[in-house]
């Protein structure tokens, strides 16, 4: 048993949900930006450091004769100190800054503190 419900006819007047009001409450995403840059350009160029410093990892552990094993402990590190030791630290790093930079400053602008940069 479904009842429908009627729809508004246009002598009633507004309408919450008539056809345009969606149209008036939708706007364009905000970019989400940090230190002036949008994320997809700090993500692209975060990927493509770490791919360079792997590569590189790789190539030096080639060169220098190491085992598959000492290759991957160079890349990501070792776990006895939980990879620090890898090159993907750094990249692991970077995105923490990040993060931590972008929180910083919501909190401040939440505090109503105006932010020095």
């Amino acid at each position: 048993m479904s009842t429908t419900l009627p729809l508004p006819s246009e002598d009633e007047g507004h309408h919450e949900h008539e056809a345009t009001a969606w149209d008036r409450h939708r706007r364009a995403p905000r970019k989400l930006k940090i230190h002036g840059h949008e994320l997809a350009t700090w993500a692209r160029s975060i990927a493509s450091m770490d791919a360079q410093r792997i590569a590189t990892a790789i190539s030096v552990g080639l060169t220098s004769g190491e085992s598959n094993t000492d290759i991957a402990h160079r890349v990501v590190g070792t776990r006895r100190v939980n990879g620090v030791n890898g090159v993907t630290e750094t990249t692991r790093q970077h995105i923490y800054r990040l993060g931590h930079g972008l929180l910083h400053k919501r909190k401040t602008r939440m505090a109503g503190r105006k932010l020095d940069v």
